[in-house]
């Protein structure tokens, strides 16, 4: 298997194993003002041509920037293994209203909670508790994450390894880069 093949398997189990090191991964976004902006996220899904699914609520403001701006910057990082993934991939909400309303529907109404506040995340309130939630509204956005470039980085006690990754069409194209 290659590296590229590897990766993909990898964010694969991270979407099905509740503990898998890359299932949770930072995101950074920059808006027109220059402002950068990072936050944690839940991988959902990596398709077959390397695409990244992820939810948010429409309110928020990774979705302000990505309108903005939409090339993101993706960190998983594995600290038992030594192995660092960077992303850089353009950002898009999902337009088919029936896949957003399937993946809504398989979400458990626990956790659903989170894109039902009555204000939108972000907002300056005075206690936690007194966040309220809509029964007929929801704000749950499905991101799809397009990586156009990936570097790899495994630390090794001799000879790490980095390599990038560059799409170009259908294809990848890998160079090896210095640590």
């Amino acid at each position: 298997m290659n590296i590229l093949d590897s990766i993909k398997n990898d964010l694969r189990k991270a979407t099905r194993k509740q503990r898998h090191r890359f299932r949770y991964f930072s995101m950074a976004t920059c808006g027109i003002h220059g402002h950068v902006k990072q936050r944690m996220l839940v991988l959902r899904d990596v398709a077959d041509d390397f695409t990244l699914t992820a939810y948010t609520d429409s309110r928020s403001k990774k979705i302000t920037h990505i309108k903005e701006n939409n090339e993101v910057s993706l960190l998983f990082f594995d600290p038992r293994r030594f192995v660092q993934i960077c992303i850089t991939a353009t950002a898009a909400t999902e337009k088919d209203e029936n896949k957003v309303l399937d993946l809504w529907n398989q979400i458990k109404p626990r956790s659903r909670k989170d894109y039902i506040t009555d204000i939108p995340p972000g907002t300056v309130i005075r206690d936690p508790s007194g966040v309220g939630h809509q029964d007929n509204v929801h704000y749950f956005t499905v991101l799809r994450l397009i990586p156009e470039k990936i570097e790899y980085v495994k630390l090794q006690k001799i000879h790490h390894l980095r390599i990038l990754f560059v799409r170009e069409g259908n294809s990848w194209n890998s160079d090896y880069l210095v640590p």
